[in-house]
């Protein structure tokens, strides 16, 4: 079960005073959004379904792209898009000229091979102004963070290649199902960096059971692995009696102390045109019991993200 990723850090360097809200993946990934589809857009549609050039279209790829036919999760119909915008922890809101804006770009599955569409579109975005007042901006470096080298520099105006990373579960799999198991008590704390926005039971949940944090985020990397990875229908199986284990394993952890609140905040989302009230859950939680088989899924966890709302960084978590 192998996912690809590359992960970047992306330096912003405003060249007039930009202001953005609080929590400033929203305005990244809205940005994002509008002036990928203005750059690679051929025809200019507003409706991607009704395109001749839908399937050969990388902004249909990776905004649009629907499931079709069947697949193993049966209703799902949305492939979840192959990238992570993490944003600045801080709430700083008012750059002015000459500061510095940084956050994490994660590509996954073949949106790795889109790198230079990626770093074209946020250059050109800062030409085009982001924020409240439209502030502009320039791409002043892009760095490869696994290898921690230079892909791109405002000044040389160069891409370098960038070799491709690999997070491979499957080992932690086969331990899983034979009896390389431990299922012996021990601790582990997470902590909530921005709003993780889990459904569970038709309902949103101010409570992150670990139970639920697992359905969650092992849906979310099968996704993953499905959709953007090395998708194997036999090891499908395989998959299969590991989930049923794991489920029961996670239902035997327990919380043993939690300080988690929810936190509300609301975007505008310009291709439905209407505000979203986008919620979650912040603070952290530790839970004690068998955690250990399941640490390299949270790791993997650490990069994707977990629940809805990723795109915009929400669901990111770290390990204490």
């Amino acid at each position: 079960m192998r996912i690809p990723y590359n992960r970047f850090s992306l330096i912003l360097q405003a060249e007039e005073e930009i202001t953005l809200p609080a929590y400033k993946g929203a305005t990244l990934r809205g940005a994002f959004g509008v002036a990928f589809k203005r750059i690679v857009c051929a025809l200019r549609k507003e409706d991607c379904s009704e395109c001749l050039l839908s399937g050969r279209c990388i902004y249909f790829q990776i905004f649009e792209a629907r499931a079709e036919g069947e697949n193993p999760l049966g209703r799902v119909k949305t492939i979840p898009k192959p990238f992570v915008i993490d944003p600045p922890d801080d709430e700083k809101n008012l750059f002015v000229q000459g500061e510095a804006l940084k956050f994490t770009l994660t590509l996954i599955g073949k949106a790795t091979e889109y790198i230079p569409y990626f770093i074209y579109t946020f250059d050109e975005l800062g030409r085009m102004g982001i924020g409240r007042k439209r502030g502009r901006y320039i791409l002043r470096e892009v760095i490869d963070l696994d290898s921690n080298t230079t892909v791109y520099n405002h000044d040389r105006k160069i891409l370098e290649a960038v070799e491709r990373k690999t997070i491979d579960l499957s080992e932690a799999i086969e331990d899983f199902i034979h009896p390389a198991v431990k299922d012996n008590d021990t601790e582990l704390t997470v902590r909530a960096v921005t709003p993780i926005r889990i459904k569970y039971g038709r309902h949103y949940t101010a409570e992150l059971e670990f139970h639920i944090l697992i359905r969650q985020l092992l849906r979310r990397l099968f996704l993953l692995w499905y959709f953007h990875g090395d998708y194997d229908s036999e090891y499908y199986e395989t998959i299969r009696e590991y989930h049923k284990n794991a489920i029961r394993l996670a239902e035997k952890v327990r919380t043993k102390k939690a300080s988690l609140y929810w936190y509300d905040w609301e975007r505008y989302s310009t291709r439905q045109k209407a505000r979203m009230k986008l919620g979650g859950v912040l603070g952290s939680v530790t839970y004690a019991g068998p955690v250990e088989p399941f640490n390299a899924f949270l790791k993997a966890g650490e990069i994707f993200h977990v629940g809805k709302g990723t795109t915009f960084g929400l669901g990111k978590y770290i390990l204490i």
